[in-house]
């Protein structure tokens, strides 16, 4: 097909639209439904979001997989606002899911420990709160900073968070909720809502505790 016709086709009238039907049979392809957009989501949601945070590499993955199943991917901006209804399902799961394996008491330590940091939020010249502290560096190696830091296992371990609460967690995933909870200044990772709140808090705490224990650096 001569290149200057390319300029010529009419891509939003009729033809196309007979043209894009027939290269759909011709290869055996079909057109990606709303039922099928919300299989994608849910696959994606289950299957992606997990081990994947990239948005750009879970949209190729939308494309590759309607290949695979012989469907026409649908348009590059639907197939965004598809990845962002997964992470945004994803997201959800994930918070209730952590909500549900930690204990009444924990949970009541953990709205307390969030609320302080929120109540400190327009305060001026006073100390930092303890969930301020948290996600601060410890800074240089020395006797105070050791104190410190044995200080805030103490009142970790007063948390009573399960050992193992993110245990099935790639450390993709939790590394990328603790970079929200020491980004965000109340603590909700920039999401909102009561679920969302405990999604980063007890990773930020869990891994304080676990590296408080075994010296390693905070990053």
């Amino acid at each position: 097909m001569p290149t200057e016709e390319w300029g010529v086709y009419d891509w939003s009238g009729r033809a196309i639209k007979r043209h894009r039907t027939e290269i759909r049979a011709a290869f055996g392809f079909r057109e990606c439904t709303q039922e099928d957009q919300v299989q994608l989501a849910q696959w994606l949601a289950a299957e992606l979001c997990p081990v994947e945070l990239n948005r750009d590499r879970l949209a190729e993955a939308v494309v590759a997989r309607c290949r695979k199943d012989r469907l026409e991917p649908p348009a590059p901006a639907r197939v965004t606002r598809l990845v962002a209804s997964a992470v945004n399902t994803f997201e959800e799961r994930f918070c209730a899911t952590t909500v549900e394996r930690l204990s009444a008491a924990s949970r009541s330590r953990l709205d307390d420990l969030v609320a302080e940091d929120d109540s400190d939020e327009g305060s001026v010249g006073g100390g930092r709160t303890f969930f301020t502290e948290l996600k601060a560096d410890p800074g240089a190696l020395g006797l105070d900073s050791l104190l410190t830091e044995v200080s805030k296992l103490q009142r970790v371990r007063q948390l009573e968070l399960p050992p193992e609460l993110f245990g099935e967690c790639s450390e993709k995933l939790v590394s990328a909720w603790r970079a929200r909870a020491v980004s965000d200044r109340t603590g909700n990772g920039g999401t909102g809502g009561a679920a969302r709140r405990a999604g980063g808090p007890p990773e930020l705490t869990t891994t304080r505790q676990a590296r408080t224990r075994t010296g390693s650096p905070s990053r």
